[in-house]
């Protein structure tokens, strides 16, 4: 009993809908990514790690709201994040403005024995974000531990990522139904 001439073009118009139809939904949906830093490599220095090139790793990838860098490192490294160029120059975040600069990890000069240590920072902001360590004084940046990314929007930020102010109602205003106006005298009652 063998399939018929209309039976055979029906299945492989079958088949061939079905791979359309396979192909054209899978690419549709972004997933939120994770980025393991540098690699296998981790995140080191040129001293420790001489072939490392951070800049080189960036190159061939796209980062968007919502993916998180792995950083796979020591106690002896920290990850510093910043939005400000200034301070990504200088391997410096001291005098950094706090809404501008973040410290993820910090380093234990003082450890003899360096312990492994995985620090996952999240991507959420818009534009140019620089990543350096700052131990020694800059030293660890200057010897190689820094980049640059450019973060897209993309499908922007997962809900759990959002701040709180991301997601709160507007102030109430008088017109409301709120018959108290504020007078300005904060403090005074």
């Amino acid at each position: 009993m063998g399939l018929h001439n209309t039976d055979r073009q029906s299945l492989v118009f079958l088949a061939l809908f079905s791979f359309f139809f396979l192909v054209s939904f899978s690419g549709s949906v972004d997933a939120y990514k994770n980025y393991t830093v540098g690699d296998s490599l981790g995140w080191y220095d040129n001293i420790q790690k001489s072939n490392v090139d951070y800049q080189k790793w960036v190159s061939a990838k796209n980062f968007t709201l919502g993916d998180f860098l792995i950083f796979n490192t020591d106690n002896n490294h920290s990850v510093i994040q910043t939005y400000n160029f200034t301070t990504y120059k200088l391997c410096d975040y001291e005098d950094a403005l706090d809404n501008d600069t973040i410290q993820w990890s910090s380093d234990d000069p003082s450890s003899t024995t360096p312990h492994p240590v995985s620090v996952a920072v999240p991507l959420v902001k818009v534009g140019m974000n620089y990543f350096f360590s700052s131990d020694y004084d800059g030293w660890q940046c200057q010897k190689g531990q820094h980049f640059k990314i450019n973060v897209t929007h993309g499908q922007g930020l997962p809900p759990s990522l959002r701040t709180p102010s991301d997601n709160s109602p507007a102030p109430v205003s008088p017109e409301s139904g709120d018959d108290e106006v504020s007078t300005g005298n904060i403090g005074s009652v």
